[in-house]
This record gives C-alpha cells, structure tokens and sequence, in this order.
C-alpha cells in the first residue's frame, strides 16, 4: 500500500472493489452487469454444449462399437440408451419415452448391428408420429406423440 498513492488507491477501490461488486455509482454499472449477465448465459450455453457434444460422443462410440470386435457379449441397456441419446433431438418436446427394461442378462451377438435395428425402429416410429390420420368422423388430424 505505500507504493501507491492513498488518493489514487481510493480511486482504484471505487472503481474496482476487492470483492468484485460493481459500485452502482459509476455511470457504466448497468451496462457492465448487463454485459457480465449475458457472459454467464454464454458460458451456460457453452457448458451444456460441451456435455452434449460429450455425451453424443460417448454414443456413437457405444453404437458403432468402433473399438470392438465383431462377435462378442454385450450389454442391450447400453445399445438402446446410446440410440435415444443419438434419436433425442427428434424425441426432444415431442415424445415422452418411458424406459422400463427389466434385467436383461448380456447377450452374444453383434452390438453394432443391433444397435442399428433399435434406431430404425425407434425412427420409424417417430417418423410415424407425424402421420395425418383420419378420425372415424372423417376429420383429418395429426397424431401427437407426446401424452
């Protein structure tokens, strides 16, 4: 504190206090709690990017077993929950899945291509979900598929 002149330290913690609040009598006060709000809802947003993008990863590493053989014993939970993660940007607001498995035991088999199976069901029912149908009335409407 000596190397610093008391005046100009005094400025200093009225214009930047030690702990970091924005003195509202600065004229710029608002403005800068308005630009560090919208720097949170943009490091937020990057945050939850970063996740999904993870997240996506993970599933198509599990979906397409990239770093498997072939023929092997696999667990089905992982091969269908890495086909919703994939499918969940056309499952999002729309559909509701209800995961009730069971105990399945590991199976033998070919995960890369049951796994393919599970996402052409599970897109041709959500393409299904967008169908016009009509009603016994003879009214056209459109199934919905969230309940």
């Amino acid at each position: 504190m000596t190397l610093i002149e008391p005046g100009l330290w005094l400025k200093r913690q009225r214009l930047c206090p030690t702990d970091w609040s924005i003195n509202e009598d600065w004229p710029k006060s608002r403005e800068i709690k308005r630009t560090l709000g919208l720097l949170q809802q943009n490091a937020d947003s990057h945050n939850h990017a970063t996740e999904r993008l993870t997240s996506i990863t993970r599933s198509l590493t599990n979906f397409l077993r990239l770093d498997e053989s072939d023929y092997q014993q696999f667990d089905v939970h992982e091969g269908l929950e890495s086909t919703l993660t994939l499918l969940d940007h056309a499952l999002r607001d729309r559909i509701t899945v209800h995961k009730h498995y069971g105990d399945i035991p590991d199976i033998y088999g070919y995960p890369a291509r049951l796994n393919q199976v599970f996402m052409n069901l599970l897109t041709n029912a959500i393409q299904c979900s967008r169908i016009p149908v009509r009603s016994p009335s003879g009214q056209r409407r459109m199934i919905n598929g969230s309940p």
